[in-house]
């Protein structure tokens, strides 16, 4: 069954990041840019291509709080726009010394708790002044004294992202209980352990009697980190593209969760109409388990077709050189590493 997303992983990989179109404010540069990137040309009736300019100099002082969550100003183009351009508590079109934002990033925001931006050093107009941004305090001041308020536009954008990667996130938490696996299920309990289900390792055999010791801590923590997963307090960016880092976490990752999930015992999440010993010699139950997984990792009803070619494709060659219980592995791996499982 050929979709868009069953070949968006392709696509997505050739990407390039969406910046937005090139602009200047103010009549040129006055410090270091950030590089340009080869971006689209903006239709009419699209997004001012002077606010990404603004997007892309704030970015490298405020992206490492601000890129995920209600306030992931910094999460693309359309999400600055949409959650601080159109946003009237932190920009008064027309008005800089009215505007919220330009109190913040001069620390003299007054009745709020939140007096600047960064909240803690210098506020964003010192770090300015010393050269230390990609964008000045005259130019911000500038791009708000001549931006307009803006229209609602109801054209599509024909440079619009209509494919995400899941996050890691998604990976950790999401997978997980789709797996029908829980936090016991990698650990036993221990007085002296953080319990975080990120610290799981290629193999997560090595941690189920006892707590990870700190190396493990940190080997999972980097596999959580290659995945994709930000952190705002080391200022890490989230990740949600599919690059090669990603790829080459996620096939050690699956079939490890794929393979505890597969030798749990009695685990009907997973197993709603076959067994992890049911092989083809049954072939009614094996044909009607993967259909089943088919919706519940693809979310799309399988054709008698798709069901075949995964039977004969990964789970008789598997069976053939092992056994029924590695062949339910690879098949459940094969599903996590879809594309129409790693997209949406």
């Amino acid at each position: 069954m050929k979709t868009f997303r069953a070949l968006a992983l392709q696509s997505l990989l050739a990407l390039p990041v969406l910046a937005g179109c090139d602009a200047t404010i103010g009549g040129g540069p006055a410090g270091p840019r950030p590089t340009p990137t080869p971006e689209p040309s903006c239709e009419s009736g699209g997004m001012d291509p002077r606010n990404d300019v603004v997007r892309r100099g704030l970015e490298r002082t405020c992206a490492g709080c601000h890129a995920t969550g209600e306030y992931g100003y910094f999460a693309s183009a359309v999400a600055f726009e949409s959650l601080l351009v159109r946003d009237p508590d932190l920009i008064v079109p027309g008005d800089p010394d009215g505007s919220p934002l330009v109190h913040l990033l001069e620390g003299r925001r007054e009745g709020s708790s939140l007096t600047q931006m960064p909240l803690s050093g210098d506020p964003f107009s010192v770090l300015a002044e010393r050269g230390e941004t990609d964008i000045t305090m005259a130019e911000i001041r500038t791009w708000i004294a001549e931006l307009r308020t803006p229209g609602v536009s109801t054209a599509p954008d024909a440079t619009a992202a209509t494919v995400q990667r899941l996050s890691a996130t998604h990976f950790e938490l999401g997978l997980r209980d789709l797996l029908g696996l829980t936090h016991e299920d990698f650990f036993a309990d221990h007085p002296q352990g953080n319990g975080s289900i990120r610290v799981i390792a290629r193999d997560p055999d090595a941690f189920a009697v006892r707590s990870p010791d700190r190396v493990a801590q940190v080997e999972g923590t980097n596999r959580y980190e290659s995945l994709g997963g930000g952190s705002a307090v080391v200022q890490r960016v989230e990740d949600r593209t599919a690059g090669t880092t990603f790829v080459q976490t996620l096939v050690p990752l699956s079939q490890a969760w794929c393979a505890r999930a597969v030798r749990k015992i009695d685990n009907a999440a997973l197993f709603t109409v076959a067994t992890s010993a049911t092989g083809s010699a049954d072939a009614d139950d094996l044909r009607a388990q993967i259909a089943d997984w088919h919706l519940l990792f693809l979310a799309e009803p399988a054709s008698d077709e798709d069901v075949a070619s995964i039977v004969d494709a990964v789970f008789v060659p598997l069976e053939t050189e092992t056994d029924a219980e590695t062949a339910w592995i690879g098949t459940c791996a094969y599903f996590v590493r879809h594309p129409l499982f790693v997209l949406y």
